[in-house]
């Protein structure tokens, strides 16, 4: 019997390239010693990313919309013949307190022409009622617009 554990562990080795543990917290890879492995865990609140410096074009580029009410299924937009939504699907509300881009296109116009390009949103219920309209203008050359969903069923710049 041992001797077909041993037969067995050694080609999982094999196969896997994977060290063996001694027993004494040093992993032997047979090649070389990665020297002694600590087991602690590490914890996602335990990583600091900061991505206030991070660039990569225009990534901000666009109308950004975040909601403080929490009934909220859908952002729609309209300019021109030109129209839009945005939601996290039928049966889940909008993420309040957090800005998802909505309207790339807005801005591009805006920047690329260079005029301003008046615009309406309309943020909406599950069941499709209007909780909030209003209209704005993305001046030329902007490259991001900030808009607000409030609990008082307003819209604020």
């Amino acid at each position: 019997m041992r001797k077909a554990v041993v037969f067995i562990m050694t080609v999982c080795l094999l196969l896997s390239g994977c060290g063996v543990n001694t027993g004494t917290g040093d992993v032997d890879t047979g090649d070389s010693d990665v020297g002694n492995i600590e087991t602690e865990d590490i914890n996602a609140g335990d990583i600091d990313v900061e991505t206030d410096d991070i660039s990569v074009g225009d990534i901000t580029t666009g109308i950004y919309v975040k909601t403080e009410a929490d009934n909220i299924y859908s952002v729609e937009w309209k300019y021109g013949s030109e129209s839009g939504s945005y939601s996290e699907g039928s049966d889940t509300a909008l993420e309040t307190d957090v800005y998802v881009q909505i309207a790339e296109e807005i801005a591009d116009v805006a920047k690329r022409e260079d005029k301003s390009v008046e615009f309406t949103l309309t943020a909406k219920k599950k069941d499709g009622e209007v909780f909030a309209k209003g209209e704005f203008t993305c001046e030329a050359g902007a490259k991001r617009m900030e808009l607000t969903v409030m609990q008082d069923g307003t819209i604020q710049e």
